[in-house]
């Protein structure tokens, strides 16, 4: 699967009022795609990782000055109570959320 994630933000709408939640996003491709949008946009993201604990890397965004342009909420996507707490947290702030990132699907299984 040729995926190229590095482009995504820049195909959506820099709108400031569009909001982006992004799975995985204290590491790996989440983690990335959080730093291109929050560089490249001026949208809001909603980080969601499984432990809030973990978070360093994020954090340093915040460091760098885009504090507001990104939130951190924990959520495990495996289980079904978690995503429901995330969702009543989030739904306030995502309800006319542009797009809801989803890292395992960007990334594909090659047969």
């Amino acid at each position: 699967m040729d995926c190229h994630v590095s482009k995504i933000p820049q195909l959506l709408p820099a709108d400031a009022d569009a909001v982006f939640v992004i799975t995985g996003a204290n590491r790996g491709i989440g983690l990335e795609q959080v730093r291109q949008f929050i560089e490249k946009t001026k949208v809001h993201v909603v980080c969601t990782v499984r432990k809030s604990s973990k978070t360093d890397h994020l954090q340093s965004f915040a460091q760098q000055g885009h504090s507001k342009q990104f939130s951190v909420v924990e959520m495990d996507t495996s289980d079904e109570a978690s995503i429901q707490v995330c969702y009543r947290k989030l739904a306030p702030q995502t309800a006319a959320a542009e797009q809801y990132l989803q890292v395992a699907i960007l990334i594909g299984i090659s047969t």
